[in-house]
């Protein structure tokens, strides 16, 4: 007796299923990985947006550096002397931040961007005993008053599209970039000294543009920050979230309040004592996120894709029970591949008229294309338009699991279940011993 003969012939359906959905793996992972590609190549254009309109912005508020000489006598020549300069930051009392960012959309040849222009205002509030407390230095060491300079850190100075005000206690100043890497962005001299120590307010107007994400340092000993915009999808990031914020059809209005312990550097700090680093990890403020990013649910929908095909062959397996219509491996295969083509379709059509019409183009063909294809296979209208009807429930269910992003998995184990017990209660009834003793008999003869 050969082995053929001597496996059970209904089980040996169970493999060979089995091995075709294990083997459409592999057209699935190439599908996958061309959605990585695909992605890859949006972030690239992004890259290219953010070039030439400016990137993710993150602002500070101004922060006074005080340059601080010191004259080393050389000991080899006593009369020879080496000036060293050293910096010494201060951080304002209060800081006022209010920005109203208006949402655009950038194109990179068929990838979209969402990009923004920042309308900001700034007041910093400097009082005198924090002045004169940062004017303090050890004995040998002079202030350069002269080079006293205010910076406003800008992360991505390509961004800057105005500074309409920039002033020192109602006096306004000339900015210029500050690139030297203690604290990057714009900077003006200002006319400091010992004898105009007071109580002092700085005041910045600018607008800036970027891509994506918009950022705050909280530099002030009290930080109030207050952050609008149509845009109707903010994802609050960063160090803190908002203390409270109103969100609707409209957009969103968000409002932070940060006090000085709650962050791991202080309000006077000398030369590289504290790190960019350690600034950049403060930061707070808004993503303009996308709830219809198309890769992400494309990464969704190929995440179910073996699961709806295990499926689809098992609906097919009990029809031929039913029905008593034989489909070939050959048959499940094609059918197989067809239902594989679904999501590479689904992507390349996603790319040009957003998920939703690409979801209902791509599954219609399918559904179609299945449908008549089985009618032929079962010899069968009725049991082809019951097929197609089924794949487009199919569909149907995995376009709900694709679009729930926090319920995904209750609705998963739900439809998994319902689709089970569907299975349990059709075929309770069904007698596999006579059906394999069927089977049997027909490929004997």
């Amino acid at each position: 007796m050969s082995i053929t003969k001597s496996i059970n012939p209904l089980f040996a359906k169970f493999i060979t299923i089995g091995a075709i959905v294990l083997g459409l793996l592999i057209p699935l992972g190439h599908v996958g990985s061309l959605v990585d590609e695909r992605s890859g190549l949006r972030g690239t254009a992004e890259g290219r947006v953010a070039d030439g309109w400016g990137g993710q912005q993150t602002i500070g508020g101004p922060v006074l550096a005080l340059p601080i000489d010191t004259r080393e006598r050389d000991p080899n020549d006593r009369q020879r002397e080496t000036l060293h300069r050293d910096w010494r930051y201060l951080l304002p009392a209060m800081l006022d931040v209010s920005a109203a960012l208006t949402p655009q959309q950038r194109h990179s040849g068929i990838y979209k961007v969402n990009a923004y222009t920042a309308e900001i205002t700034m007041t910093a509030r400097f009082n005198e005993g924090m002045l004169r407390k940062l004017s303090a230095v050890l004995p040998g060491a002079t202030i350069a008053w002269s080079d006293a300079e205010i910076i406003v850190p800008i992360s991505d100075l390509r961004g800057i599209r105005e500074i309409s005000t920039v002033s020192w206690n109602g006096k306004q100043l000339i900015v210029s970039p500050s690139l030297d890497g203690r604290v990057r962005g714009v900077s003006s001299v200002i006319e400091l000294g010992p004898q105009a120590i007071g109580d002092a307010v700085f005041e910045f107007r600018a607008s800036i543009a970027g891509t994506k994400n918009f950022a705050v340092l909280p530099f002030g000993r009290t930080t109030t920050v207050r952050m609008r915009s149509v845009w109707p999808h903010p994802s609050f990031s960063g160090a803190f979230l908002p203390a409270h914020y109103n969100l609707d059809a409209n957009g969103f209005d968000a409002n932070w309040q940060i006090l000085e312990v709650n962050r791991n550097y202080p309000q006077t700090w000398d030369d590289a004592a504290v790190s960019s680093e350690a600034l950049a990890a403060s930061a707070f403020g808004v993503s303009l996120y996308d709830p219809v990013d198309i890769y992400q649910r494309n990464y969704r929908a190929i995440r179910y894709a073996v699961l709806f095909i295990a499926i689809t062959f098992m609906c097919l397996f009990l029809w031929e029970q039913v029905a008593r219509r034989r489909l070939h491996a050959m048959q499940y295969l094609l059918i197989g591949l067809a239902l594989a083509t679904f999501y590479l379709l689904l992507i390349a059509l996603s790319e040009h008229l957003g998920f939703a019409l690409a979801y209902a183009l791509a599954a219609l063909g399918q559904i179609g294309v299945l449908g008549v294809y089985l009618v032929g296979a079962m010899r069968a209208r009725l049991a082809g338009s019951l097929a197609a009807f089924g794949l487009a429930a199919i569909y149907g269910a995995l376009y709900l699991l694709i679009l729930s992003e926090q319920y995904a998995l209750l609705l998963g184990a739900l439809l998994l279940f319902v689709m089970l017990a569907a299975i349990l209660l059709v075929t309770r009834r069904v007698d596999w011993h006579e059906m394999t003793r069927s089977m049997a008999s027909g490929s004997a003869s």
